[in-house]
């Protein structure tokens, strides 16, 4: 019964550690690397200074929530539901529903949403480096022209 036991609170004990290991705190302000970035079209972070904000504040709640802005005059925060779905600014206008899930280590939201007549999608891919000071964005815009991705890098402000 002791090892019965043992192994239980193993096994918990890993399931635990494996997904609390994922879950990255991506709060702070970050700047724009230009320099390390690679811009391509002009979609990108729709709604926050396309195709990318000089300035990014992220904050990630306790309970796994979170919200992008930026100083642009007139942005639309973008909020995400991690392990959910949220509502952000399309590609070209309008909204769109996107689901936020952890996947090794990094945040992904995917989602489309019809824009003038189009199927429109979105792939975000969030990481942030080992010692917490660059956060990279990849952002790919798909539409019925292709596929185009931005890469953006942010370095932590202060």
């Amino acid at each position: 019964m002791n090892r019965r036991v043992l192994a239980i609170a193993l096994a918990i004990n890993v399931v635990c550690a494996t997904g609390f290991a994922q879950r990255i705190d991506f709060s702070g302000t970050w700047r724009l690397d230009r320099e390390a970035s690679t811009i391509i079209t002009a979609e990108g972070l729709a709604g926050l200074g396309e195709p990318a904000p000089e300035n990014l504040h992220v904050t990630h709640a306790a309970n796994g929530g979170l919200l992008l802005s930026s100083r642009v005059n007139g942005a639309q925060p973008r909020a995400y539901l991690v392990e959910g779905g949220s509502t952000v600014p399309a590609p070209g206008g309008g909204t769109m529903l996107v689901a936020t899930r952890w996947r090794n280590g990094a945040l992904v939201s995917e989602g489309s949403a019809r824009v003038d007549g189009n199927t429109v999608g979105i792939r975000e891919v969030m990481t942030l480096s080992a010692d917490g000071r660059t956060l990279t964005l990849e952002v790919t815009t798909t539409s019925p022209s292709g596929a185009e991705t931005n890469t953006l890098v942010y370095r932590k402000a202060g």
